[in-house]
């Protein structure tokens, strides 16, 4: 459900949506080629969960000096290394 209450801001949510599904889906990508795992069979519930989980940590500690890029990156590579754990087990499992 989007909560905007105007059409230009609904759009705005709406493509911010968007383009956290398509980054999500790039990080199950990369996890799975990481993980040499097919990514069809990676979760995306699981994959939001981690990415949720892994921002909650960045988002305590205040950016000093462009540290904000540097933190998203390792969190996103925390993120990669989790994902590329669970895409290993799921080719296990699968």
């Amino acid at each position: 459900m989007l909560r905007s209450k105007t059409p230009d801001l609904v759009r705005q949510e709406f493509y911010g949506l968007m383009m956290a599904h398509f980054a999500i889906r790039g990080l199950m990508h990369e996890a799975a080629l990481k993980a040499d795992a097919n990514p069809d069979h990676l979760s995306f519930l699981h994959a939001v969960r981690v990415v949720h989980r892994k921002l909650a940590v960045y988002d305590a500690i205040p950016p000093l000096n462009g540290g904000k890029r540097f933190m998203t990156r390792c969190s996103m590579r925390s993120s990669m290394s989790e994902l590329s754990q669970a895409a290993r087990g799921a080719t296990i499992a699968g």
